[in-house]
């Protein structure tokens, strides 16, 4: 009965050390896990943050470009022959369309 009772109380001295040892890693996880949480939430505020911005960016850039368009004219369909002055026919296709007289010196063409 006493090597009963020895066995049975090495089997507990295991058993708890076990124990012991499983909730050491326990308390390690649940640290770890809270800090891979903080982080987590810190990087997904920054993701926000990020995106907003890149948002803003584009939403600039787009502006800026239709801000660098807003005196571009594109007239399609005039034929193309050598030696020719644009700015006179483009002159001269204003003036046709809607009787209004522009200076060559404000135009800047070329052709596609």
């Amino acid at each position: 009965m006493k090597t009963e009772i020895a066995e049975l109380r090495q089997f507990i001295e295991r058993a708890s050390k076990k124990y012991d040892e499983v909730m050491t890693k326990l308390k390690e996880q649940e640290t770890l896990n809270k800090a891979i949480t903080k982080e987590n939430q810190f990087l997904k505020s920054t993701v926000n943050a990020l995106d907003s911005h890149v948002k803003k960016l584009q939403i600039l850039r787009n502006d800026m470009e239709q801000y660098s368009r807003q005196e571009c004219v594109e007239i399609q369909g005039i034929p193309v022959s050598d030696h020719e002055d644009t700015n006179k026919i483009i002159v001269h296709v204003i003036w046709n369309a809607i009787n209004e007289q522009v200076k060559t010196g404000s135009l800047s063409t070329f052709k596609v």
